[in-house]
């Protein structure tokens, strides 16, 4: 009996959420729900089922029976209201039967269990004048978005496409939403560029960083994704921890779910964390670019007759922007500088190298730069 009964509740959960789910009750992940049965009269005994697989049975004589869900569900023995703390997986059908004086009465709740949208994030993609703009949610979260922006606009998809106009300030905003929620977000496309990142952390190559979540409270499990792949999860009650990368150069703390990386060039990009705090979930993220620090640059002279040209470099891949300083207030950006070399024969030029994250500088006197350099 007890295995039709399972395998009939596999049947009619697939049946039911492989197509739609049709007069459901739609809860957010995380929501403490209380399945009322409004059964009227004392309750001799019952039991409740979730796709057809017993939950809990009782008898006023005898203690409840827990089959699943005991770790997180409570049972008023009273009146057969069930209430249990939902996951994503409790989709489907809730069925109960009670006895009252001798006779059975039946109760049924079909619901389907939602994950809230997170706030959206809005990327872009700059080609001249063209941008795209990409909005996304938290992975597995499902949502339509929508986009609206100046003068009317409005389009429907996760992505639009639009022509920036000269010295365009324009604000965009993309909504997303399912069955439970909604929320929004803007974007300036004065921040989109066609390199570089938009509300980054810039970090050197190298750096022990840490990703300070500030939770607060007991953290009863949680996990850590860099670009959507899993980093690590753990699970404080089974004592459960796996990496899936960055073991060999990372560190968690799992009593405020910190993660420390010794970061290379390759780690830019978006760390999320989703916490589970006294059974609800708290959400973390932090987008960054690792930046290699600049070396100390090196000053290169070449010498035509009497005019001298200096140039300034790092080792690559290293990019930096280049600025010169000199005798009587001299200054010049850029990573070359051509003068005169009788006008200050003797003197000293000095080459700074900056970029995000660092900036290193070399001086050069003149009257070293002798023979041509080709």
């Amino acid at each position: 009996m007890a295995r039709k009964d399972y395998i009939q509740g596999i049947l009619l959960s697939f049946i039911l959420f492989c197509v739609r789910c049709v007069d459901c009750e739609n809860v957010a992940t995380g929501t403490n729900y209380t399945l009322k049965s409004a059964i009227t009269g004392p309750i001799e005994l019952g039991d409740w089922k979730h796709n057809g697989n017993l939950v809990v049975e009782w008898d006023v004589k005898s203690a409840p029976v827990w089959y699943r869900l005991k770790d997180r569900a409570q049972l008023n023995t009273d009146n057969g209201d069930l209430t249990v703390w939902l996951n994503k997986e409790d989709s489907g059908i809730f069925m109960a039967e009670f006895q009252v004086q001798g006779v059975l009465q039946n109760f049924e709740r079909t619901i389907k269990v939602i994950d809230p949208v997170t706030k959206p994030k809005v990327t872009c993609e700059q080609n001249d004048l063209d941008i795209t703009l990409k909005c996304s949610v938290d992975d597995p979260v499902q949502a339509l978005f929508t986009w609206s922006g100046p003068d009317g606009f409005s389009h429907v998809g996760d992505s639009v496409q639009i022509t920036r106009k000269q010295n365009d300030d324009s604000i965009y905003y993309c909504s997303a939403k399912n069955e439970e929620s909604v929320m929004s977000a803007e974007f300036k496309l004065k921040d989109c560029i066609s390199e570089g990142c938009v509300d980054c952390e810039n970090v050197a190559t190298g750096t022990n960083y840490t990703l300070k979540s500030a939770i607060t409270g007991p953290i009863e499990l949680g996990d850590w994704r860099y670009n959507g792949n899993l980093v690590v999860e753990w699970d404080i009650k089974t004592g459960f921890l796996e990496w899936y990368r960055f073991q060999d150069r990372a560190q968690l703390n799992l009593a405020n779910g910190d993660l420390s990386v010794v970061l290379e060039k390759n780690d830019s990009g978006v760390f999320k964390a989703q916490f589970q705090v006294n059974r609800v979930l708290q959400y973390f993220e932090r987008t960054i670019k690792v930046i290699d620090p600049v070396t100390k640059p090196e000053v290169t002279c070449k010498q035509n007759d009497q005019n001298i040209k200096l140039t300034c470099s790092l080792k690559p891949p290293v990019k930096a922007e280049f600025k010169w300083t000199g005798p009587n207030g001299f200054s010049h950006v850029g990573n070359s500088v051509q003068f005169l070399g009788n006008e200050n024969a003797d003197s000293f030029y000095y080459c700074t190298a900056k970029n995000e994250v660092s900036e290193e500088s070399a001086e050069f006197n003149l009257k070293n730069c002798e023979d041509p350099v080709s």
